[in-house]
């Protein structure tokens, strides 16, 4: 078998391309060449998929709908023992598509528009799987079991029931997810940690407003962490998750981001909280971050990147110029 293993790395595994190239999206040999796949063409007719040479380490099968009779008879090629892992791409169908492939009997399936290097990562997760298993998910969520502690003493989603925003046990879930993601995929991602710095004393002018009926000072604090949590999240992009952790902290989860794809995100949510802290006139508010990215040496849970994003804002809390502190 072609395709060998070097600790976790699969050195240019052989991936064979079946089923229909009209239904490849754009772009895709060339990504997945680039993710260090080495792509051989199926021989023959659709029945026939085993290519000449070494049998492949992965099939990529596309088809437009998972309805497509082809689908079955590609999925029961056996091309070694054990067979390679078989993942599908459908181009014509929604959800249920990947589902009704997963039914058939492929390891794996998509559907576009889907993210390329996401679908070059999964093919090597599958590889992995293959050769030498990861941990069960049940086992990655259980190791980070007591991360809701860790933050900062704050149970439950009270704080998110009451604004409107998630709170830090959907942020634990949230945090969960994304790590056990990014480690099976080989994918990377940042958690930041978001300090609005007087937030309580913007609560206390909200609250005293001179009005016939001025808002109670509890009302007014949650109306103005609802307003700052929409700003935030008109500040970030859609797969991006944002949450109340803390006190006066908000939290971000960045999918696919690294270092200075999170700190141009903090920045943005920076100069828009600018507007909202000049609205109030609290000149002494303003904002700081710190930022921890996966993976990274110190990180073998969840709650590792956690502690590293706490220990982050705390010397951003501490700086007096950009107060955007990354863990290196």
């Amino acid at each position: 078998m072609s395709g060998a293993l070097a600790g976790d790395d699969v050195a240019r595994p052989r991936v064979l391309l079946a089923g229909d190239a009209a239904a490849r999206p754009d772009g895709l040999e060339r990504a997945l060449t680039r993710a260090g796949l080495h792509l051989i063409e199926a021989a023959g007719a659709f029945h026939d998929a085993s290519p000449d040479g070494p049998s492949p380490d992965a099939v990529l099968v596309t088809l437009s709908q998972a309805t497509d009779p082809r689908l079955l008879d590609l999925l029961a090629v056996t091309l070694s023992a054990p067979p390679p892992p078989r993942i599908v791409l459908l181009s014509g169908d929604g959800p249920e598509g990947s589902v009704a492939a997963l039914a058939l009997g492929a390891d794996d399936a998509v559907t576009a528009p889907c993210h390329l290097p996401e679908l070059a990562a999964r093919i090597r997760a599958r590889i992995r799987d293959r050769h030498a298993p990861l941990p069960a998910t049940a086992e990655v969520r259980a190791s980070a079991s007591g991360l809701p502690s860790r933050l900062n003493g704050r149970s439950g989603d009270s704080a998110g029931s009451d604004t409107g925003i998630p709170g830090p046990a959907a942020l634990d879930t949230r945090l969960r997810e994304e790590f056990d993601r990014a480690r099976r995929y080989s994918l990377g991602f940042s958690i930041v940690l978001l300090d609005v710095n007087e937030l309580q004393a913007i609560d206390d002018r909200l609250g005293d407003q001179s009005s016939e009926q001025p808002a109670p000072r509890h009302d007014a604090g949650i109306r103005f962490r609802r307003e700052v949590g929409a700003l935030i999240r008109s500040a970030v992009r859609v797969p991006d998750f944002v949450s109340l952790a803390a006190g006066d902290e908000f939290a971000l989860v960045l999918p696919e981001t690294g270092v200075e794809g999170a700190r141009r995100s903090v920045v943005r949510v920076r100069d828009r909280l600018t507007t909202v802290m000049a609205s109030t006139r609290s000149a002494g508010a303003g904002l700081r971050a710190g930022i921890a990215t996966y993976p990274h040496p110190a990180v073998n849970e969840a709650g590792d990147l956690l502690a590293l994003v706490e220990a982050a804002l705390a010397r951003g809390r501490s700086q007096t110029s950009e107060r955007i502190a990354v863990v290196e």
